[in-house]
C-alpha cells in the first residue's frame, strides 16, 4: 500500500504533496484546539491556581493531578453567548474541511486518470472555506475575550480576565496561516489542470435520393 502511495506521488508535482502534508497538520491542530480548554489561562499573581477556559469546558487546577473541570456556561448577554455558539460551530467545521480536503488530494495523488479542473474548483471551494471558519474561530473567542459584557466567573465569583490568551488560540492562529499557504497551493494545482480532450464531432451523413429513370 505504502509502496504504491510513494510510487503516486513521485509522479506528482510538489503542490500536492505540499496540500496533503499541510491539510494533516491543519486537521490535528485544529482537531486538538477544538477539544481542549486552553483557549485563555490565567493564574493569579501570588497564587498557584489555574485557570483554563475553552468553548467546551472551563477547569480549575490547583495542582497538576488535581483539575476541576464544568461545562462552559452561557456567561454574559446573547451577544456573548452568540461568539461562544458560533465559535463552537466554527471549531468542529474547520477540522472537517480540512479533512475533507486531505481526502481531496490523496484521490488526486492516486488516481491514474486526468483529473480535469472540475475536481480541483472543488478543492479550491472546501480549502477556502476551511480557512474562513478557521479564522472565525479564534476572531470569536478573541471577541469574547475583548467583549466589555463577556467573561467567566467561578464558583467564588472570581472573574477571570480571558485576555490571556492560551495555547490553543494560538495553535489556532498557526493552522489559519497554514491554511493561507494551503489556498497558495491549492491554486497552483487549479492552474496544472489538463485540458480536456476534445469531443469527437460525428456527422451524419444522408444517402442521396433515388435517383428515378423515364423512358
Amino acid at each position: 500500500f505504502f509502496r504504491g502511495v510513494l510510487f503516486s506521488v513521485s509522479r506528482m508535482s510538489a503542490p500536492a504533496i505540499v496540500v496533503l502534508i499541510f491539510s494533516l497538520v491543519c486537521v490535528i491542530l485544529t482537531a486538538v484546539a477544538c477539544g481542549l480548554e486552553l483557549w485563555s489561562v490565567y493564574i493569579p499573581t501570588g497564587s498557584t491556581t489555574e485557570y483554563q477556559i475553552g468553548f467546551w469546558k472551563a477547569c480549575t487546577e490547583t495542582e497538576p493531578m488535581d483539575k476541576v473541570c464544568a461545562n462552559m456556561p452561557d456567561a454574559g448577554g446573547l451577544e456573548c453567548q452568540g461568539f461562544i455558539t458560533s465559535g463552537k460551530v466554527f471549531s468542529i467545521l474547520t477540522p472537517v474541511l480540512y479533512f475533507i480536503l486531505l481526502v481531496q488530494t490523496f484521490i488526486l495523488l492516486r488516481t491514474k486518470t486526468p483529473v480535469y479542473a472540475s475536481f480541483r474548483w472543488g478543492m479550491v471551494f472546501v480549502s477556502c472555506q476551511a480557512v474562513i471558519y478557521n479564522v472565525l474561530t479564534w476572531v470569536m473567542w478573541f471577541a469574547y475575550g475583548e467583549g466589555p459584557n463577556c467573561g467567566w466567573r467561578n464558583s467564588v465569583g472570581f472573574s477571570v480576565p480571558l485576555a490571556n490568551y492560551g495555547p490553543c488560540f494560538h495553535i489556532d492562529i498557526i493552522a489559519a496561516a497554514l491554511g493561507a499557504l494551503i489556498i497558495c497551493f491549492v491554486g497552483k494545482i487549479l492552474m496544472e489542470a489538463p485540458a480536456r480532450p476534445p469531443k469527437p464531432v460525428q456527422y451524419e451523413y444522408e444517402a442521396p435520393a433515388e435517383m428515378g429513370y423515364y423512358y
